[in-house]
């Protein structure tokens, strides 16, 4: 027998499926977006795929040392500038010259140590007294070094040699590098009796620039800086460098061969005048050397040492005969042991006449030679 159907059960059942089929639709709509690989739907805010790019900002507790300024400013003097951010005041730092990224020997003793004031550094190094010729050939460099809050800082700055100084602090293009073979003295011409100015010993490295003809003699830079002579006895070099080393004429003082007798004594010179145009003078030889050198200097016209060196002197005290302007110049005369050009001066007119103070202008002696 057939069971009747009730015609609201028939409708219930219809928005059953109708209803069901509808959540399903709006669910599948709903998660599409996001299940899709190339999916348009908002990802939350703050989400790593949609953090905006921000540079890395430097922390101004960080140290930092940088150097701005590195010049030589004589041939003896470099003036050292840089900043210093976060590195308390006081904070002790090392100053060394690189040569091809190396360390070398050319800074005092006292200067290789700086310290940082003010949130900067602002130092004057000086070269020592003994320190070897660059090989200016090589990439020098002035480097800043120490440890801050476990921080290791070591920046550099590439140092360039004013062409006017490297003949006084780098090795000639031309020079060879010998090693000593037997040692003896260093003199200022090639003679057995010229002045010392130094030494050579047995092994020690040395910039040789040439040789006289006749191979007695050799011409070396010195450690300071300086030309001079050695014998070949005292050098003696090994014969296949002697090959390579250029003749060189003895420049204009007399070579003195073992086998050439010394020439004849000179006439006892005249007595110089007691003064030249009301000015009291003074012989050359009794001049302090180091204003000996500088007359030499300014004979040869340079390098001079200093930047005011050749400078217009305005005769404001009015102790050199008067002169049309601009017809005096000065030029310093070093004193040793002064951190300063001190009150040594030699003035040079245009005619060629010198003039010596010791005392910064107060008094002038007029140079006789």
């Amino acid at each position: 027998m057939q069971t009747p159907t009730h015609p609201w059960r028939t409708v219930l059942m219809v928005f059953v499926l109708i209803v069901g089929t509808l959540a399903s639709a709006g669910c599948a709509g709903l998660a599409s977006p996001l299940a899709g690989s190339g999916g348009n739907a908002p990802l939350a805010a703050g989400s790593a795929a949609n953090a905006p790019d921000v540079p890395d900002v430097p922390d101004v507790n960080d140290p930092r040392l940088t150097i701005t300024k590195a010049d030589l400013v004589n041939p003896t003097t470099l003036s050292i500038v840089a900043q210093a951010q976060a590195i308390p005041d006081g904070t002790e730092l090392r100053l060394d010259l690189l040569a091809a990224d190396q360390p070398t020997a050319w800074l005092a003793e006292d200067a290789t140590t700086v310290h940082v004031a003010d949130g900067r550094i602002n130092v004057r190094a000086t070269r020592r007294a003994d320190a070897a010729a660059l090989d200016c050939s090589q990439p020098l460099a002035i480097r800043l070094s120490g440890q801050v809050n476990g921080t290791t800082l070591e920046p550099t700055y590439a140092l360039t040699i004013p062409a006017i100084y490297q003949a006084e602090v780098c090795l000639p293009p031309q020079a060879i590098r010998i090693a000593v073979g037997n040692g003896g003295n260093v003199r200022d011409a090639p003679s057995g009796a010229a002045p010392i100015i130094g030494q050579i010993t047995l092994g020690q490295e040395v910039a040789v620039l040439g040789r006289l003809a006749d191979g007695d003699w050799y011409l070396l830079r010195t450690s300071d800086g300086r030309e001079g002579w050695a014998a070949h006895a005292a050098l003696s070099p090994p014969e296949a460098q002697v090959a390579e080393l250029p003749v060189l004429a003895p420049r204009n003082r007399t070579a003195t061969s073992r086998s050439t007798p010394p020439p004849p004594a000179p006439a006892a010179p005249a007595p110089i005048p007691a003064e030249i145009d009301g000015i009291p003078t003074i012989a050359a030889a009794e001049l302090p050397p180091e204003a000996r050198e500088t007359m030499r200097l300014i004979a040869r016209g340079g390098p001079f040492p200093y930047s005011k060196d050749g400078t217009i002197f305005q005769n404001r005290e009015r102790l050199l005969p008067l002169r049309p302007a601009g017809y005096y110049r000065e030029y310093t005369v070093p004193t040793p042991g002064a951190s300063n050009r001190g009150a040594r001066r030699i003035v040079s007119g245009n005619s060629g006449e010198l003039y010596y103070t010791a005392d910064h202008y107060a008094s002038f002696r007029r140079i006789v030679e």
